[in-house]
This record gives structure tokens, sequence and C-alpha cells, in this order.
């Protein structure tokens, strides 16, 4: 079963984070498809461009016709300044922390969102949060044995018309 939740958190800053930020857990699927669920995607793509290849995960409910992307991005700056200027979120993190460090915070369960929330409240709710950083820990991808992996992202939006009756 889907097993995800959001944690807003109102510590102090840690690697880059700040108290604005969104905390997403969950186990993602690796096999792409018309799923409800939690899908990630990593990039193969070697291009120079990159530090590290991109990372993409994807939040989707079939039933309510809506998906909501985040994205991770770590562009090489000496290649990307021959292209435009350098912003500062072309570089997100990755970083390793305690797993313990989330303990203290009180999760919201997004399989209650997938099942709760209609295409126009995740739309609001992808309006409300499309400039925070979300952090996304992925239990099928670096958690365990006391630590967890976090991973900076930048959510995006695609309307799932094409599943729509409307």
């Amino acid at each position: 079963m889907l097993a995800l939740a959001i944690i807003g958190i109102s510590a102090g800053r840690l690697y880059g984070q700040s108290t604005g930020d969104i905390y997403l857990i969950g186990t993602s699927i690796t096999a792409p498809g018309n799923l409800t669920g939690f899908e990630r995607y990593n990039d193969t793509d070697k291009s120079p461009l990159y530090l590290r290849s991109p990372i993409f995960f994807i939040i989707r409910s079939l039933e309510n016709s809506y998906e909501i992307e985040f994205s991770h991005f770590c562009f090489n700056p000496s290649e990307l300044m021959k292209i435009r200027p350098v912003q500062s979120d072309d570089i997100m993190q990755i970083v390793t922390v305690s797993e313990s460090l989330l303990s203290s915070y009180n999760p919201i369960d997004v399989a209650d969102f997938l099942a709760t929330k209609t295409k126009a409240q995740a739309e609001a709710w992808r309006e409300e949060n499309q400039d925070k950083k979300v952090w996304i820990i992925d239990r099928s991808h670096g958690y365990g044995n006391g630590t967890m992996t976090l991973i900076e992202t930048r959510i995006f939006f695609i309307p799932l018309t094409r599943w729509s009756s409307n």
C-alpha cells in the first residue's frame, strides 16, 4: 500500500532547508504507468549539463484526474552558464540525515490526500506550494539503518485531461 506523508517542518535550517519547506515521505514505485500512487523516474541523461542525472516523482490520482510532479535537477554551473545565467535553484541538493530527525513532526498522510482531494483542491495545494522546496524521502531508495536521504525538488503540475470525461 502507498505509505506517504507530507511533513511541515517548523524547525530551524538544515542543509539549506527553511521553515517553509515541505517534506514528502513515501515508498515509490519505478514502474511507469497509469496508476494511482507515487512514481519515481531516474533520468539516464549523461549530458555534461548535469552534475547528477535528473530525478522525477509523480503523485497521481486517476480517480480525481490530477498529477503533481516533483523534479530534481542538479545542473553543472559551468555548462549552464553557456546557455543562461545560473539561478539559486539550479543546483538542488541530495543529503543524508538521521532517520530520527523528522520523528517529532505531525505528518499528513498523502494516501488520504490522494483519496480525498478533488482536482480543484489538488491544484490549489500545488499553487500554494509551487515556490517552496519539497524534500522527498523515498523509502525505496536511501532509507533505513537509521538514516534517510532527502532529495530537494520543486513542484510542477500536469492536468490529466486525457483521463477526464469532460
